[in-house]
């Protein structure tokens, strides 16, 4: 979604595109790769993933982070 929205695949640049377009914090998922954020002061952070060793299943994972994320 990141790169379709922001027209570009730099997941740091996605962030800041989506944080100057009106976002007050700016999220990006990117699996196994972990996270990218901006925050409001336009702070870049990047949280990696933590490790697994075995995957069942990814659906829903993403709408999982972000209701964890935003609780």
């Amino acid at each position: 979604y990141a790169e379709k929205y922001t027209g570009t695949t730099n997941l740091e640049e996605a962030c800041r595109i989506i944080h100057d377009r009106g976002a007050l914090i700016a999220g990006v998922t990117d699996g196994a790769n972990g996270s990218y954020f901006v925050w409001p002061d336009g702070t870049f952070y990047r949280c990696q993933a933590f490790p697994q060793e075995y995957v069942v299943d990814t659906t829903g994972a993403g709408d999982s982070f972000h209701g964890a994320f935003l609780s």
